[in-house]
């Protein structure tokens, strides 16, 4: 294995093989442990290097992935420049099944965006000419490590807060390729949902995340599953379904399942990842979001993660299809993540 800081990496078959693909054989990954600064909200922005232009932009479109860093890196002087970013996990993951036109985007902390721009006319309509200087902008304000307190989606952006993250020039007038898709066209199809989904309900795997009691900032036990530390030799217990089942995170391979993650309060947003194979939200705040949702637009795509506002809860649709053995979930700031928001699960043969 050789390490690379922006190399794709996946945990499905699929992936996998197309990694080794575009690798010749040799499967690149970085690791994810750094020194971590306790709740200290991330606040840098890279582009994917793929998609530097060192010769120059053009007035046309471009295609971005942005990655977004979960939590300050805190190494010292020694620090790399690309310590504690998170990663594209995989070329075809996370992503929507048709373009959505708009003015912004979220990038959670393990939250992968694709993005074209069109440069070549402003939203008024009036085109733009060479000279001309946009900025990417982030708008949402986030003053601690709780959450968020002025976001566009919700409505509540600081006009006043703008803090200028990427500077685009202009340039001459070049050929250009890249189209713009149309809204709801699809692009790609999302893992398939059978039509009786909603009978599974009754039977689903619920799992609450919150803060334990008289928590100590210093301790590394910090966070709860189930009102459950984490012990990974321990494969977790969903709390009482509606059908009054207590089953154990195991899951049959090539079975399918709901699994209900809830936030437990406290003011905290979580953005929570699950190993394995990605998932569909099909419920969040007991609202069927299958054909879309106002209040997490991304929810319609693949994903791995889950964003969960304070005292939000989601319903997810899951397939376990690949390889059998121990796997987590996990908070994805890695804050929350390092003091125990981490709980196992299985595939069984």
């Amino acid at each position: 294995m050789t390490s690379d800081a922006y190399d794709n990496i996946s945990v499905s078959a699929s992936g996998n093989d197309r990694a080794l693909e575009a690798g010749n054989g040799i499967v690149r990954f970085a690791p994810a442990w750094v020194p971590r600064a306790f709740c200290t909200p991330g606040k840098r922005i890279r582009l994917h290097p793929d998609d530097y232009f060192p010769l120059g932009y053009g007035r046309g479109g471009i295609d971005e992935r942005w990655l977004a860093s979960s939590i300050r890196a805190d190494n010292g002087p020694e620090t790399g420049d690309h310590e504690g970013m998170s990663l594209v996990l995989d070329p075809d993951g996370g992503l929507l099944p048709f373009a959505i036109t708009r003015d912004n985007f979220e990038l959670w902390p393990a939250k992968r965006r694709e993005v074209i721009v069109d440069f070549t006319r402003y939203q008024d309509g009036t085109h733009t000419t060479k000279g001309d200087v946009v900025y990417l902008t982030n708008v949402m304000k986030m003053n601690d490590g709780l959450m968020w307190t002025n976001s566009a989606r919700a409505g509540s952006s600081d006009p006043a807060y703008k803090v200028p993250v990427l500077k685009f020039v202009i340039g001459d007038v070049a050929p250009d390729d890249s189209l713009v898709p149309a809204p709801l066209k699809p692009l790609r199809p999302l893992p398939p949902l059978p039509a009786n989904w909603q009978s599974m309900l009754d039977n689903r795997l619920i799992f609450r995340v919150e803060r334990a009691p008289a928590h100590n900032p210093v301790d590394e036990l910090e966070w709860q599953i189930n009102g459950h530390v984490f012990d990974p030799a321990v494969v977790t217990t969903s709390l009482k379904n509606p059908a009054g089942n207590t089953p154990a995170a195991i899951q049959k391979k090539g079975s399918f399942a709901l699994w209900e993650i809830q936030n437990g309060g406290g003011g905290w947003v979580h953005p929570f990842h699950l190993h394995m194979e990605e998932h569909r939200t099909v419920m969040r705040n007991g609202i069927d979001t299958t054909h879309g949702d106002p209040t997490h637009p991304d929810d319609v795509g693949r994903e791995d993660l889950a964003a969960l506002d304070p005292g939000e809860h989601v319903i997810l649709y899951r397939g376990f299809r690949d390889f059998v053995g121990p796997y987590v979930a996990h908070c994805h700031n890695l804050a929350h993540e390092d003091h125990a928001m981490m709980f196992g699960w299985e595939i069984a043969p």
